[in-house]
């Protein structure tokens, strides 16, 4: 297991910034997932840390040791680390076994070494009863765990992997994110795993480092990052929040923050900034009454209402222009257009440079 360390990496594509003085510090052993939407740079970032791309600026560390960065660049085999990708990869021609030991044969690894470290990674992830079968034999869950072995063969102490689940069905993925978390328990081995999906995040990482336009807005555990938003970008794109504009108007007995939203003064846990500032507010935050708003609840319009399975998706809108939106969950349906009374029972507050 190694550590990662980026400081004030910058990459651009024919002059056009992708990645903006990015600083980040993996621990050893640690699981780290790169969340974000689509273009944010997190791939170009795990490519940079495997030596497949080539800094614009900043300094790549592995275990200490510089890998880019003034006047350096170590080639991506020699950097100790091991690729999972989306694609598979595998060879059609070649048997299970043969497979995960490709790469050992490249570096030319002795027959007795390369046949242990061939079972011991095939034991490690399952498939030790399958070393003689080819790939179209076997199932998608099945070929992503010969590629994950085929890694672990190396004996990396860095596992890079880049969406690796996303062909996948549901079931599945579910079945490899367990795979995934004993793996990585088992060998202790450093992981950094991109994904767009965020309960696959939040399912596999001990710190997620959500980004965003090049740059990362946030990295902490799962839960903080849930709980304790520090960017209106991050409150707004985990775990389907909403961002509700808010006046911070003094602080309560409890310590908590008063905020007026719509004329109702609320307490909320929070951290202090300027008079404006944004309330994130989860779906489960969100009590929904048939009667008419009170001094305790805002008025709300619903737009729509979707059933999940065992609760309904309510989408509400505040205001008189209906600019402000948030959601709901709710185990009774209320009827689209209707005015609703809305209660917040709990929120995060967090200042709000963006909000002029």
């Amino acid at each position: 297991m190694v550590s990662v360390s980026l400081s004030g990496v910058t990459k651009h594509f024919g002059g056009a910034p992708v990645l903006d003085d990015v600083s980040l510090d993996i621990r050893e052993g640690e699981f780290v997932a790169l969340l974000g939407p689509s273009g944010c740079g997190k791939t170009t970032l795990l490519r940079l840390i495997a030596g497949l791309e080539r800094p614009s600026g900043g300094i790549i560390a592995i275990g200490g040791k510089a890998m880019a960065g003034q006047g350096t660049f170590i080639e991506p085999e020699d950097r100790n680390l091991g690729m999972v990708f989306q694609a598979y990869a595998l060879w059609p021609h070649m048997s299970v076994k043969d497979n995960v030991g490709f790469g050992l044969s490249v570096r030319k690894v002795s027959r007795p070494d390369r046949a242990r470290r061939i079972q011991a990674a095939l034991d490690i992830v399952g498939l030790s009863g399958h070393a003689d079968r080819r790939p179209h034999e076997l199932s998608g869950g099945q070929r992503q765990r010969v590629a994950l072995a085929r890694c672990l063969a190396l004996e990396p102490g860095l596992i890079l992997l880049d969406e690796p689940l996303a062909n996948l069905d549901a079931n599945l993925r579910a079945s490899m994110q367990e795979e995934f978390r004993r793996v990585h328990k088992k060998t202790g081995t450093t992981f950094v795993f991109v994904t767009h999906d965020q309960a696959e995040a939040m399912a596999l990482a001990d710190r997620i480092a959500v980004m965003d336009k090049g740059r990362i807005e946030q990295i902490a555990t799962p839960r903080e990052l849930y709980e304790r938003p520090l960017t209106s970008m991050v409150a707004g794109f985990v775990g389907r929040g909403a961002v509700l504009p808010v006046h911070i108007v003094g602080h309560a007995d409890s310590g908590r923050l008063r905020v007026d939203i719509g004329g109702r003064v609320l307490e909320m846990p929070g951290v202090n900034g300027t008079a404006r500032g944004w309330l994130s507010v989860r779906p489960e935050h969100v009590e929904i009454t048939q009667t008419a708003a009170n001094e305790e609840q805002l008025p709300a319009i619903v737009e729509h209402v979707t059933y999940r399975g065992g609760l309904y998706e309510i989408g509400l809108a505040l205001g008189a222009d209906r600019k402000v939106k948030l959601e709901a969950h709710a185990h009774e349906p209320v009827s689209p257009d209707c005015l609703v009374g809305i209660k917040l029972k709990k929120g995060w507050v967090l200042p709000a440079p963006d909000l002029h």
